[in-house]
């Protein structure tokens, strides 16, 4: 958190360990709302915890709230690599970035160790190698699947890393659904500015003691991170004219959504792969994914939908609406080079680092072996943290 700025308020929540935050966002008048209801539910709804800045933090202005947050933040008030992290490696004089490159595959020495990483310049469509000594893979659970599994040789013919037969298997990642409704307490009220920073509020998992539930994992509410710029409600209303304008603005102001995201099992029979017949623009094999919820995660997003729908019952929402059926992974994708200490059961070790290619690391969301309700990036940095630390070190050692 000290690294990247997030905002948020310490809860003592045993399923949502604390933090070092940054003063927290306020709650708008509808989340006000639908926290009182939740109070008499007994379910918690607090501050949410996101690297957004409320105040100046590490030469970046805070937050204006644009409500613009899902397009890019122009300000830089929110953590991104590019905007936080590249000066800082720039500034160290030992960082050479080489933008419009696509890895087609990691290349191998006759001892099976990674030398280099075969690009092309999407510019010139030129192939070049870039050799190094250590070599880390961040392309996302599915693209760093493709990449190893397009990285083949005599001594990997199934991929590289994949002595296990399990790069790209296990792939998981969020079940959600969303729930919305119009809060009667603010429908008809003067419209306001009320965009804000997108998602104010949290509810974290609070049923991990209910041994009713019927199914395994939990989930999580992020909420109004949908826009309040756009009038959801007027493609559910009936009608034409100006009573049916003025039913739109009459609701506008009492919009509330509530995001569902929920734990999917991980599955060996959930995977990625690739397909050399079906080559993208720049000749490398596309990744072909293979993916069916579970029964207990179809289970478990009938229980999350149902429950957001009563709290807005309780908040007294009208014209709510549910989600038909499980909306994705929300680009929250895991699973697909395991850690473990079993090399027959797993692609890395606890340092993120592959049992077959000693150096080569595989720094991502891959790494997973299962994945809670809670979103995943703050987990994915600590681990690169600790795998950049163990790879130092070895590299003194003369390990690597």
């Amino acid at each position: 958190e000290r690294m990247i700025g997030v905002c948020g308020s310490r809860e003592n929540l045993d399923i949502l360990p604390d933090g070092e935050f940054l003063p927290p966002i306020k709650f708008r008048c509808s989340e006000e709302i639908v926290k009182r209801a939740c109070g008499k539910m007994g379910i918690p709804m607090i501050p949410t915890r996101k690297a957004v800045l409320t105040v100046p933090y590490d030469g970046r202005p805070p937050c204006h709230y644009c409500g613009h947050c899902m397009e890019g933040c122009d300000a830089g008030a929110i953590f991104t690599v590019p905007n936080s992290m590249l000066p800082k490696a720039q500034r160290t004089g030992n960082f050479t970035l080489l933008p419009n490159r696509v890895a087609r595959e990691i290349l191998t020495d006759s001892e099976g160790r990674a030398r280099a990483v075969s690009v092309i310049d999407t510019t010139t469509r030129r192939e070049e190698e870039i050799r190094a000594r250590v070599f880390a893979v961040a392309c996302a659970t599915i693209e760093s699947a493709r990449l190893l599994l397009n990285s083949r040789s005599p001594r990997f013919p199934n991929g590289l890393a994949n002595s296990s037969g399990l790069v790209g298997r296990y792939l998981t990642g969020h079940i959600t659904g969303g729930v919305a409704g119009y809060l009667d307490e603010l429908a008809g009220s003067k419209p306001v500015n009320n965009d804000g920073a997108t998602d104010h509020s949290y509810i974290p998992r609070f049923n991990a003691n209910d041994k009713k539930r019927g199914f395994a994992g939990g989930y999580q509410y992020q909420i109004q991170f949908s826009s309040f710029m756009f009038p959801h409600q007027a493609q559910m209303l009936r009608g034409f004219g100006k009573s049916f304008k003025e039913r739109v603005r009459y609701l506008q102001p009492g919009f509330f959504m509530m995001g569902g995201f929920g734990k999917a099992l991980a599955r060996r029979e959930n995977y990625a792969t690739v397909d050399p017949s079906h080559p993208d623009a720049y000749g490398i094999p596309i990744s072909v994914v293979h993916f069916r919820f579970s029964e207990n995660d179809l289970a478990l997003w009938r229980d999350m939908t149902e429950k957001a729908r009563e709290i807005l019952h309780a908040a007294k929402a009208e014209l709510i609406t549910v989600d038909s059926g499980p909306s994705g992974f929300a680009s929250h994708e895991t699973g697909t080079a395991r850690m473990g200490n079993d090399p027959r059961s797993s692609v890395l070790n606890a340092h993120c680092q592959a049992h077959d290619v000693k150096n080569l690391f595989v720094v991502d969301g891959s790494c997973f072996t299962t994945f809670p309700e809670k979103n995943p990036t703050l987990t994915i940095m600590a681990l690169a943290v600790r795998a950049a630390e163990y790879m130092a070190g070895e590299v003194k050692k003369g390990n690597l």
